[in-house]
């Protein structure tokens, strides 16, 4: 097991010593390795017989791909509760004059007409949840980039990793550091899931516990990281991507 899985895990769990421990979390759908944290993390904890039980599904609206919302509501098997993670990007930058959208401001730029595919994805997705949030408990989180040990979630950190790795080669863009995006680390969501499910707002929809790194920042970190490896940094004048942000607000959640 990766020692920095087992670390992150043993936070989560001191994290969680003083709430209820009759909760039984139960992940569906392509988890990206998180289904492997929660289940250490519902090993380690100390548990008298579950009287809940709660359906974590995560959701990947990375393609702007739409879900069926019916096949969590319409089966035998109910749960207390349900948290869905909803995953996506924003192939395009918001408007200059923001720096990060809340909640209702994410809703009202993907209504707007300009947003990308994906998050236009994932406001039709929670659009499709309000006939069961009457007789469910629902609560959604929104990620944009998750990292950590064992985590193979798609998104934008990953993908500057996997170009470094095929060419040792960072290439730094003019826009690099003006395009800020949102980036969660796995204890901090982690900490999300299990806070929504004990302290929630039935109904709410949460943006993830996220830093604000800009593009530069992040491969600046890489190179760092792999100095003995050589790698060579190259700095690029061309503006081959738009600038502008990718940031989620979350005081909400905090």
């Amino acid at each position: 097991m990766n020692c920095f899985f087992s670390d992150e895990v043993a936070s989560v769990v001191e994290f969680l010593k003083n709430n209820p421990d009759k909760t039984e979390v139960v992940t569906k759908g392509d988890c990206f390795g998180l289904e492997r944290y929660v289940s250490e993390i519902e090993r380690r904890r100390i548990k008298s017989s579950a009287e809940e039980k709660v359906l974590l599904c995560c959701l990947d609206f990375s393609d702007g791909e739409t879900v069926d919302t019916k096949q969590f509501f319409d089966t035998d098997e109910k749960f207390s509760k349900y948290i869905f993670l909803a995953i996506f990007n924003f192939e395009k930058p918001l408007p200059a004059e923001a720096t990060a959208l809340s909640e209702r401001e994410l809703t009202a730029y993907a209504e707007s007409g300009k947003s990308s595919e994906s998050v236009k994805a994932v406001v039709s997705f929670e659009k499709s949840l309000k006939p069961y949030a009457e007789k469910y408990d629902i609560n959604v989180l929104r990620y944009t980039n998750i990292y950590g040990p064992d985590i193979s979630c798609n998104n934008g950190i990953s993908g500057i990793i996997s170009e470094f790795r095929s060419t040792n080669r960072i290439e730094l863009k003019e826009a690099d550091f003006s395009k800020q995006i949102s980036v969660s680390y796995i204890t901090a969501v982690l900490k999300d899931i299990y806070s929504v499910i004990y302290k929630g707002k039935r109904g709410n929809i949460y943006n993830g516990s996220n830093t604000q790194l800009t593009v530069a920042d992040i491969k600046n970190s890489i190179f760092k990281c792999a100095e003995s490896k050589k790698p060579e940094l190259r700095f690029l004048n061309e503006n081959s991507c738009d600038g502008g942000y990718e940031a989620l607000s979350c005081r909400k959640i905090r």
